[in-house]
């Protein structure tokens, strides 16, 4: 499908890189992604300027990369609403975390056998790390064995690194940040791992582990996404005429920094919210 962009391209903070930026960024972790490139659009030979070309996060993508049949897919929105087969899987997760304590190792395995635990991890380091909050915009999937266990789908990341705040919190609160129109998007499952020692501890390593390793190449991934985008943006700002070239440009260069300086802030987060001690910090992040 063509995306413009969405929140990144209609005022004068935009890049139009965050969306796909953030959307290949997640290749290197364990994570349902849409693979995206940008496009020049034509229409009757007319130009209409830069969209990503991107993949659509739905049952046949996701049959194609592991491998299984389509039919054999629950996908879910929003944690309830089925896009394809049956929310009854969700909705079992989802009780099984609100009224059983996953700090009881029986219970942490049998949630494990039907939940991919680790994908969350890495899910929501994802999207506090560049902090996405639109954190209503959720999508889990699984097969009907459980081949695949139920993980999270990452997917509209334009509104990453607009803002500093912490937002490691929505994904552990129950029922779910309030959206404008009053409505929840529950995040039963992460907020029930939470409770299990074993889990934090694997979070804590895992996401250390993706700040002091995973995450080293990220400025020549948007440094090489910038120049294959770059040639094109001075006749699309011409013509849809929202921000200057120039403007554009400094926005770029913001993002960039914000970018650079994310893996600080993201650790400082980290300690805050789970109360980890400069000791526990040191331990996490020494390098042998």
């Amino acid at each position: 499908s063509l995306r413009n962009g969405g929140q990144d391209n209609f005022d004068t903070m935009s890049t139009l890189m965050t969306d796909a930026y953030n959307s290949m960024l997640a290749k290197s972790f364990n994570s349902d992604y849409a693979e995206s490139r940008y496009t020049i659009l034509f229409v009757n030979g007319e130009y209409r300027g830069v969209y990503e070309l991107k993949e659509n996060t739905n049952e046949d993508m996701l049959a194609s990369r592991h491998g299984v049949d389509a039919n054999d897919i629950n996908l879910i929105r929003r944690n309830t609403r089925a896009l394809h087969g049956s929310n009854k899987q969700f909705l079992w997760a989802q009780a099984y975390a609100m009224d059983y304590n996953l700090n009881n190792p029986s219970n942490y395995e049998e949630f494990s056998k039907r939940v991919d635990v680790d994908a969350f991890i890495d899910h929501i380091f994802l999207q506090a790390y560049i902090g996405n909050a639109d954190t209503f915009n959720q999508k889990y999937w699984a097969t009907e064995d459980y081949f695949v266990r139920i993980r999270p789908i990452i997917f509209d990341l334009d509104f990453g690194y607009y803002s500093t705040s912490s937002i490691i919190h929505h994904y552990f609160s129950g029922e779910g940040m309030p959206t404008p129109d009053g409505t929840h998007t529950n995040m039963w499952i992460p907020t029930g791992l939470k409770n299990s020692d074993v889990w934090r501890e694997r979070l804590y390593e895992r996401w250390a582990e993706h700040l002091t390793t995973t995450l080293n190449g990220r400025l020549e991934l948007f440094d090489s996404m910038y120049a294959q985008l770059q040639p094109e943006m001075q006749r699309h700002c011409d013509y849809w005429n929202v921000y200057t070239y120039s403007r554009w440009q400094s926005n770029v260069e913001s993002l960039r920094k914000r970018i650079e300086e994310r893996n600080d802030v993201f650790k400082r987060q980290m300690q805050s919210y789970f109360g980890l001690s400069d000791a526990k910090m040191e331990e996490l992040f020494s390098i042998d």
